[in-house]
């Protein structure tokens, strides 16, 4: 997975696509229409909460 704002990646061997994205939002990753690591999503939760 590649997050669409810094472009950092979070790579894992599994089986299959549905379980890297468990995997990585377990890890803190935002997976869905958008894909933001954890440092990203957590500076964007800042920004909309102050």
């Amino acid at each position: 997975m590649r997050c669409d704002l810094c472009e950092h990646t979070f790579e894992v061997a599994v089986a299959d696509r549905p379980e890297a994205v468990a995997f990585a939002r377990t890890n803190g990753w935002i997976v869905g229409d958008r894909t933001w690591c954890p440092m990203c999503a957590a500076t964007h939760t800042t920004r909309r909460t102050a």
